[in-house]
């Protein structure tokens, strides 16, 4: 198996070997791959891993950016990319922004909701998908279609769970990593990054 050629990284985008490793599956996967508007789609997890780069998300966060639609999209399994070494907390969130056929928005979303890595990359997938310049490539009706399914979409992403934190807009379990621990300091993640 060859890979394809990637483009080189910039200075923000070099990350550790998760990162890299992420990356390389994702272009693998999504080789010949089209988004709705007929560009390259592994151009998209490239821009949504970038813009949690550029916010300062740690390299776990950013691998289940470049691998958040290979499951879905692509013959590539979780069992898979474990055998490629992602580990637990990567294969865990990918599991958690998959959506399977059939599965319920409501369902899908309340998953992606408890897993706060998958939760962080879906609102960033969401806010590349509805770029008004990405918008602007598509057909009227595409477009308007899409705007209704990511308005619900980041609504229902937003909706606190039960035993939510209370303290900021994250509705994560109270205590998790990055927000606030459950006397409501806010703790941040290792190495001082989200």
């Amino acid at each position: 198996m060859t890979e394809t050629t990637v483009r080189p990284m910039s200075d923000h985008e070099q990350a550790g070997e998760i990162v890299r490793r992420a990356r390389r599956i994702a272009t693998v996967a999504h080789a010949g791959q089209k988004d709705r508007a007929g560009l390259c789609y592994i151009d998209h997890p490239r821009r949504v891993a970038t813009a949690l780069g550029h916010m300062g998300w740690r390299d776990e966060v950013i691998a289940v950016a470049w691998l958040h639609d290979v499951v879905e999209d692509t013959p590539v399994t979780l069992g898979v990319l474990g055998w490629l070494g992602m580990p637990q907390v990567v294969l865990d969130a990918v599991a958690a922004i998959t959506h399977h056929r059939g599965e319920t928005n409501r369902t899908y979303w309340g998953r992606v909701r408890e897993n706060p890595l998958a939760l962080t990359v879906k609102l960033a997938d969401i806010a590349d998908n509805t770029r008004p310049e990405r918008l602007a490539l598509l057909d009227k009706v595409t477009r308007v279609r899409l705007i209704a399914k990511y308005t619900r979409a980041v609504a229902a992403l937003s909706e606190p769970t039960e035993g939510a934190c209370d303290r900021g807009p994250c509705h994560l379990p109270r205590g998790h990593e990055g927000c606030c621990n459950p006397g409501g300091d806010v703790i941040q993640a290792e190495g001082g990054a989200r």
